[in-house]
């Protein structure tokens, strides 16, 4: 159970940072 909460944490983490890096390509390529 441990294991796996943490690799949903992670996988959540690499999910929001991947967002983050799209909105500011977005906005940079304005």
């Amino acid at each position: 159970l441990v294991l796996r909460m943490f690799l949903l944490g992670v996988s959540r983490v690499r999910l929001g940072s991947l967002q983050l890096q799209h909105k500011a390509g977005q906005q940079n390529s304005i």
